[in-house]
């Protein structure tokens, strides 16, 4: 009988370790509140976690399944458009607005990924990016979502929902988006994704439904940023179509890009660098996206995988180091 036999939890140390580091981090964020009562923080905390929802719904779509696109955007304001005119115009509760919000958004992206999946290469994206444009030019000129002006006056949450009881609410989804997407990449989906990225002929020679796997992802991904843009349209009290502009689409790449796409956990620090280091540049007015585009340059070329490759590179030592350790207990067990 060796240690790890006698000691079974041994096998998961490293894990452990990882998973210890995930807890303090979601525990710093559930008593964030109650040490910060300054609600300009409170706003772009709340706004830092909308943002990463939508960051990692796209980054994993790249990440696992090798599908670049700019559709991202047009599925979070497609999410916050429906979930706004379903309260506005039935008056049912935001919560249910929500949820209407990632289903229409995961609805409308199959009118995209039906044809376009069938397609490889930069045409996904240039299909994507037509997509997008047809939907804000069509939000830009119907009457029944406001036109130029958008849609003003929607509902919070709840009568009387502050920033902190907002925060904990997109706290819970996001925790929620993490745990699940976390779960499914793990598991046998995930090792499929994998696989297709890798290469399709070699995917599709071994039985995986190449074409259906791809549609359910991007389903997926669609609904979580419809989820995220009925949050954002109740917490900012309405929307207009400023918010379908390429530029948001562009951070939300550079968020997945600079955090790494090899992981859930990237994305989120990816959105917390882009959008806090833009917050705090503000004071020098234009020249601080010359700095932010320096920095996110200097970035990808020195940490192409994202800044996560840093971390997940801390646990990978840790395990190497603890495997080394116990190999030899082992071998002073044995002699």
């Amino acid at each position: 009988m060796n240690l790890y036999q006698l000691h079974p939890f041994l096998l998961h140390k490293s894990s452990s370790l990882r998973n210890i580091a995930i807890l303090f981090v979601a525990l710093l964020l559930g008593v964030f509140p109650l040490f910060v009562k300054d609600p300009h923080v409170m706003h772009l905390m709340i706004l830092w976690l909308v943002w990463s929802i939508v960051a990692t719904s796209w980054s994993v779509v790249l990440g696992f399944l090798g599908i670049f696109h700019f559709a991202q955007i047009a599925f979070f304001g497609l999410g916050a458009y429906a979930s706004a005119l379903l309260t506005m115009k039935t008056g049912v509760t935001p919560w249910l607005g929500i949820i209407f919000g990632g289903a229409a958004a995961a609805i409308m992206s199959l009118g995209l990924s039906l044809p376009a999946l069938r397609l490889r290469g930069p045409y996904i994206a240039v299909v994507s990016l037509g997509f997008s444009e047809c939907i804000r030019i069509s939000t830009s000129n119907l009457e029944f979502t406001g036109a130029e002006l958008g849609i003003w006056g929607t509902a919070p949450l709840w009568q009387g929902c502050g920033k902190t009881g907002f925060y904990y609410v997109i706290l819970g989804v996001f925790i929620i988006v993490l745990g699940f997407l976390y779960s499914l990449l793990t598991s046998k989906f995930g090792l499929a994704l994998r696989a297709i990225k890798q290469s399709q002929i070699s995917s599709d020679s071994i039985g995986i439904q190449i074409y259906k796997i791809k549609i359910s992802f991007f389903f997926l991904s669609a609904f979580f940023a419809g989820v995220s843009g009925g949050l954002y349209v109740h917490y900012m009290s309405g929307v207009s179509p400023e918010v379908y502009n390429i530029a948001h689409m562009i951070d939300i790449m550079v968020m997945g890009l600079v955090g790494g796409l090899n992981s859930v956990f990237g994305p989120m620090m990816g959105a917390a660098i882009v959008f806090f280091s833009l917050e705090n540049l503000r004071i020098i007015q234009d020249f601080r996206f010359m700095i932010y585009a320096l920095v996110m340059i200097l970035i990808m070329i020195f940490k192409p995988d994202g800044v996560y490759s840093l971390i997940d590179y801390f646990f990978k030592s840790a395990d190497q180091y603890f495997m080394k350790h116990v190999n030899k207990k082992v071998e002073t067990h044995t002699h």
